[in-house]
């Protein structure tokens, strides 16, 4: 008897090893300060990583985190070799192998930013985009909203840029006449202007900032490696998360 339950034990070991409970998971997302950010030691924090951090540990969960590129952290999650990536919106053709945790890790603003002295008007029928040369981060996701903007568009050219910072040097440097960004990144990406030049939300005709569209942000997990039952505990811990203050807490908090 003893011998036959140590065969069952091998053959269910492989198996109980791959859970997603029962290791560390490997997560990964792109780097964007203040809200993910690679230290000078390689560690990831953040805003946004403390908040994760939080929720898996209250959802009994362990992760190591990792910044990498975002179509290449896409792949990694598509193809198993990671476990999950933050903070993606919610994408139906995605959905085969992203399993959107449904408490959102974030909401944010799709703005248009281009320095203040350049005085540019535009709205979201494409008005004043003529001539004008735009950017936005590669491997974005973004909602409906943006697209149907860009579509209507007179832009001269869409640049697909690594780094919000190497966006601002090209909006200083007039390469770039407006930048697509997401408003939560907002802060940092100003604070690297130097002083006496000012870059700011572009405005409507009416003198509205422009807001492009409103997304929500997920901690997406591979259908490959996590089931159900992580996704909804994950989303249980971050909703209490917000129900008790903590949330709120760790994105005012820096690494």
């Amino acid at each position: 008897m003893t011998l036959l339950r140590l065969a069952v034990f091998l053959l269910l070991l492989p198996a109980f090893c791959g859970r997603a409970d029962a290791r560390a998971l490997l997560l990964v997302t792109v780097e964007a300060p203040p809200l993910v950010v690679v230290g000078a030691d390689g560690i990831v924090g953040g805003s946004v990583c403390a908040v994760v951090r939080e929720a898996l540990g209250r959802a009994g969960l362990e992760a190591r985190i990792e910044a990498v590129p975002w179509k290449r952290g896409l792949e990694m999650v598509r193809q198993g070799r990671a476990d999950g990536i933050f903070a993606a919106s919610v994408n139906s053709a995605r959905e085969a192998y992203l399993l959107y945790a449904r408490e959102p890790l974030l909401r944010a603003r799709i703005v248009a930013i281009a320095e203040a002295a350049r005085g540019y008007r535009m709205d979201r029928d494409g008005t004043g985009t003529d001539g004008l040369a735009a950017g936005r981060l590669r491997g974005g996701e973004h909602g409906e909203k943006l697209v149907a903007f860009l579509a209507r568009a007179r832009f001269v050219r869409v640049e697909e840029l690594a780094q919000p910072r190497q966006a601002a040097r090209m909006l200083l440097s007039r390469r770039l006449d407006v930048f697509l960004i997401n408003d939560s990144i907002l802060a940092d990406f100003q604070a690297s202007a130097p002083p006496g030049r000012t870059l700011e939300i572009v405005r409507t005709p009416s003198g509205e900032p422009l807001v492009i569209d409103e997304i929500s942000g997920h901690l997406a997990f591979s259908r490959r490696t996590v089931d159900e039952d992580v996704a909804s505990r994950f989303s249980a811990a971050l909703h209490g998360m917000k129900a008790d203050g903590t949330y709120a807490r760790l994105m005012h908090s820096a690494r």
